[in-house]
C-alpha cells in the first residue's frame, strides 16, 4: 500500500488545526548576527539537519542580548519544530530543552504543536519522512529558490493516528535511530583502526621475515 493511501486511511488534518505556525523575524532585525561566543543563538537553515533532531551547533551565529529584547515572540520553546522556509525545504529540527530560549531566523518557520492533539516528536518524524518531504516540496511556491510560507504550511495535510499510536511510533523510530547511531559509531571506530591494523600486520610480516 502506498504511503498516501495509508495516510488517507489514518485520517488527514490540516496542520493549522494541529499546531501554530509562525514565520521568522525580518532580516533587518538580525543585522548584528555574528559568530561571537556570547549572545543568543539563532537557528538558520545551515544549522538544521536531515533528521528530526538534526541541529548542528558548530557554526551557530548569535545575536547580542540587547537586540533580543524586541524578538520575544520569536523565542523557541522545547518541542517546537523549526523548518527551513527557503532553499533546502524539508530540513527541520525538534527543539530540545537545551535549545529552549534560542531564536529562529528569517529563513525558517516555527511550528508549535498542540500536544493534546499531536506528539511533537511524531510530527517531526512525519515531516522528515521522504514521501512527506516530497509532497511538501511539490507545494512550495515557485521561483528561482523554492520557498514555503505560513499559508502553505498551515494547509499541509498531516496523517494523525491516535496519541497512543503516535507514542508507539516515536518509541520505535527512536530505538531505530539509536541503533543506527550505534552502528555508525562502530563503523567510525573501525575506520579509525584500519590504518593501525594494516601497520601492525605489515610489522608482523617483517618480523616473520627477519626470524626466518
Amino acid at each position: 500500500m502506498r504511503f498516501q493511501e495509508i495516510a488517507a486511511e489514518v485520517g488527514l488534518h490540516r496542520l493549522k488545526h494541529l499546531a501554530d505556525v509562525a514565520a521568522g523575524p525580518s532580516g533587518s532585525l538580525l543585522g548584528n548576527l555574528s559568530n561571537r561566543p556570547d549572545g543568543v543563538p539563532v537557528l538558520s537553515p545551515q544549522d538544521l539537519g536531515d533528521g528530526p533532531y538534526g541541529v548542528r551547533e558548530s557554526e551557530l551565529r548569535r545575536l547580542p542580548w540587547a537586540d533580543c529584547q524586541k524578538l520575544g515572540r520569536f523565542t523557541l520553546q522545547e518541542d517546537d519544530l523549526v523548518l527551513v522556509r527557503q532553499g533546502s525545504i524539508g530540513r527541520l529540527a525538534l527543539v530540545t530543552a537545551r535549545q529552549s530560549g534560542w531564536l529562529y531566523g528569517s529563513s525558517c518557520l516555527r511550528v508549535r504543536p498542540k500536544k493534546e492533539l499531536i506528539s511533537p516528536a511524531f510530527l517531526a518524524y512525519y515531516l522528515s519522512h521522504p514521501p512527506v518531504r516530497k509532497s511538501l516540496l511539490e507545494r512550495a511556491l515557485p521561483g528561482t529558490v523554492p520557498s514555503l510560507n505560513t499559508q502553505v504550511l498551515n494547509d499541509f495535510p498531516i496523517a494523525v493516528p491516535s496519541l497512543s499510536r503516535q507514542i508507539k511510533i516515536v518509541e520505535t523510530m527512536t530505538a531505530l535511530e539509536d541503533s543506527i547511531a550505534a552502528q555508525h559509531a562502530v563503523v567510525e571506530r573501525l575506520e579509525t583502526l584500519r590504518p593501525a591494523v594494516l601497520d601492525e600486520l605489515m610489522r608482523a610480516q617483517n618480523d616473520a621475515h627477519s626470524n626466518s
